[in-house]
C-alpha cells in the first residue's frame, strides 16, 4: 500500500510541474490558434533542389496577402511567381519557389529547352525568344504577384538594352499600378563595381563607367514601381556563381591546374553556390525586400587558391566525363570581358542582417566540397547499375 500511494505521489507532482511549464491551451479558435498557424507556416523548411544535400531551413513556406474570416484561420493566396529566364540560376530558384508554395511559370528561348526545365517539378514553361513572350506567357503574366527576371542586357547595348522590359515593361507597369503585381526581382552582377584593387565593396560603394548598361537596366528595373507603395522592386548583383556542373571542378578537368588559373589568378575573387542565390531571392521575395542586395559568401579567394583546393579534392588526376555547357552565351560574353581585370572582395552581409538568411555554403570549401561528394554519389550509383546490368542473366 505504502509502495502504491509513493507512486501515485509521484505522478501527481510530475503532472503538476507539466502543467506548471505548459502554455495555455487552445483548441483551435481565435487568434492564438491563428498566431501559431501563421508560426507553423513560416518556419517550415523548403530543399534547395530535388536531389541536393542542401535543405534551406531558413526558406520559409510563402505566406502573403489573404483576407481572414472571424473565428477562421487565415485565407491565403496562393503566390504565382513569373521568372523570366529558366537557365542556370533561373531553374534553381524556380525549384525553391515550387518547394515553398508558389505556382511557378517560367520563361525558356526554345521549346527544345522547355523539357528540362520542367523536369524540375512543379514548373509551367512557356516561351520567350527574339518574338517575345508567347500568348500563353503573357496570359500567365497578367496573372503574376511576382516577377523575377535573370536575363542579361543585349550585347552590344541598343535602345532597349533589357529584352524583358522592351517586350514586357508596359504590361509589368500596369500590373504595379493596378495593385496586382507585389513584388518584382532583378539579377544584376557585382561587375558594376568594376576594379577596387582588391579592395571591399558593399551596396554603396562607387560603380564604374564601363557597365553603364546594366546600371542603366538597373534604374530602368527599379523605375518600375517608383511612387507605387504597393509594389517593391530588389536587385540582386551577384558574385561569380557556380555550383554541380558549373564550378572550379569543372574547369580544372577540362583545362588542367595550369590552364584553370591563368591572368588574374592571384587577384581575390567572389563568389556565390547557386543554392544561395535561390535560397537568399526567395527569402527576399518572401520578405518584399527593396534595394540593391549584394550576393556573396563570406570567403573571397584568388581563383590559384580555389584550384588548388579542387585539384586536393579530385586527387589523382581522376575524373568524371566534361560536363554539359551551361552558360547563357551573352553572360558568358560579359563575364570573359571581365575576367583577370578587376579585383575586389565583396561584402554580402546586408542581406544577411535584415533577412537573417545564412549561407547554405558560406564559403568555396563548403560548396566545393559538397559538389565533388554529389559527383562521387552519382558516379556510385552510375557504377552500381551498370553492374547489376551486366551480371543479371539474360532469360
Amino acid at each position: 500500500g505504502l509502495e502504491l500511494g509513493a507512486m501515485m505521489h509521484r505522478a501527481m507532482l510530475l503532472l503538476l510541474l507539466f502543467l506548471a511549464g505548459a502554455a495555455p491551451l487552445n483548441f483551435g479558435h481565435g487568434p492564438m490558434a491563428r498566431s501559431r498557424a501563421h508560426a507553423s507556416r513560416l518556419t517550415a523548411p523548403v530543399c534547395a533542389r530535388p536531389g541536393s544535400n542542401i535543405v534551406m531551413s531558413n526558406v520559409a513556406a510563402l505566406e502573403l496577402e489573404g483576407g481572414e474570416d472571424e473565428g477562421n484561420a487565415t485565407l491565403l493566396q496562393r503566390p504565382l511567381v513569373f521568372i523570366f529566364g529558366l537557365g542556370y540560376t533561373g531553374t534553381a530558384t524556380a525549384r525553391v519557389l515550387a518547394a515553398s508554395g508558389c505556382d511557378v511559370v517560367g520563361s525558356c528561348r526554345r521549346t527544345s529547352l522547355a523539357s528540362a526545365a520542367q523536369g524540375a517539378g512543379g514548373i509551367r514553361v512557356v516561351t520567350f525568344d527574339e518574338n517575345g513572350l508567347s500568348a500563353d506567357g503573357r496570359a500567365a503574366l497578367e496573372e503574376a504577384t511576382h516577377v523575377l527576371s535573370t536575363i542579361p542586357p543585349t550585347l552590344p547595348p541598343g535602345a532597349s538594352a533589357d529584352p524583358v522590359l522592351q517586350d514586357a515593361g508596359v504590361l509589368l507597369g500596369e500590373r504595379i499600378r493596378s495593385g496586382q503585381l507585389r513584388w518584382v526581382g532583378y539579377l544584376s552582377t557585382t561587375s558594376v563595381y568594376g576594379d577596387h584593387q582588391g579592395a571591399w565593396v558593399d551596396e554603396t560603394s562607387p560603380t564604374r563607367a564601363p557597365v553603364r548598361v546594366r546600371l542603366g537596366v538597373e534604374a530602368a528595373w527599379s523605375a518600375l514601381a517608383a511612387g507605387h507603395d504597393s509594389a517593391a522592386v530588389a536587385i540582386f548583383r551577384l558574385a561569380g556563381i557556380y555550383g554541380p556542373g558549373r564550378s572550379a571542378l569543372d574547369t580544372l578537368r577540362r583545362k588542367g591546374i595550369d590552364g584553370a588559373t591563368g591572368a588574374g589568378a592571384g587577384n581575390p575573387t567572389s563568389r556565390v553556390h547557386v543554392d544561395d542565390i535561390a535560397g537568399a531571392v526567395a527569402a527576399a521575395l518572401r520578405a518584399s525586400c527593396s534595394g540593391v542586395y549584394n550576393l556573396a559568401d563570406l570567403r573571397p579567394a584568388p581563383r590559384n587558391e580555389v584550384m588548388q583546393f579542387c585539384a586536393e579534392l579530385i586527387g589523382g588526376g581522376a575524373s568524371l566525363a566534361p560536363p554539359p555547357v551551361l552558360d547563357d552565351p551573352l553572360e558568358a560574353c560579359e563575364r570573359s570581358q571581365r575576367r583577370g581585370q578587376e579585383s575586389k572582395r565583396v561584402d554580402g552581409g546586408k542581406l544577411r542582417r535584415e533577412l537573417g538568411y545564412e549561407y547554405a555554403y558560406p564559403d568555396y570549401v563548403a560548396g566545393l566540397t559538397a559538389i565533388a561528394e554529389g559527383e562521387r554519389a552519382r558516379a556510385n550509383t552510375v557504377s552500381d547499375v551498370t553492374d547489376v546490368v551486366i551480371t543479371s542473366p539474360v532469360l
